[in-house]
Order: C-alpha cells, then structure tokens, then sequence
C-alpha cells in the first residue's frame, strides 16, 4: 500500500513540476515578447507600472521553491531554474 501511494505522489510531483515549467515557459516568452511590459495586458498597475501584487506573488513562489529544492539535481529543476532566470532577466530588461 505505501509503495502505491509513493508511487502516486511522485507521479503527481512530476504532473506538477512539468505544469510549473510549462508556465515559466509561457511567461519567460511573454517577458521576451515585451507583452508582459504593456500596462493594458495588467501584469503591471496601471499608474505606478509596477509589477501587479498577483504576478510578483508568483515569482517570489516560484523562486522560494527554486530555493527550497535547490540541493536537488533533478533535470526538470535545472530546466525550471535556468526558465526562471531567464524570465527575470526579459522582466528587468523590459519592464520601465
């Protein structure tokens, strides 16, 4: 019984962490793209321009997690990692 759970949780882990990328990967492109930097879309608050309270709770999420697996080599985090990274720097170039 406790191999089938084990087995269940790490195949819902893998789901996760494939979802996690896929989104990185949207969103490092989007960043790329500049979309992420036009006011209308609402990643950014329209008077200050700053990143909106919703999209900045996810980077920093996304990157608590990073950090709390980083003593983990497993391929799909070194993926995520090096999305991530490449997601903030598009944000710090094209974000005013």
């Amino acid at each position: 019984m406790v191999v089938i759970l084990n087995s269940k949780n790490k195949k819902r882990r893998e789901r996760r962490d494939l979802l996690r990328l896929q989104l990185l990967r949207i969103f490092e492109l989007l960043a790329d793209a500049g979309v992420i930097s036009d006011s209308t879309n609402g990643a950014l608050e329209r008077d200050t321009l700053a990143l909106g309270a919703l999209f900045l709770e996810y980077v920093d999420l996304t990157r608590m997690l990073l950090e709390a697996e980083n003593d983990k080599e497993v391929e799909i985090l070194k993926d995520m990692r090096a999305h991530f990274s490449a997601m903030i720097a598009n944000l710090i170039q094209c974000v005013p």
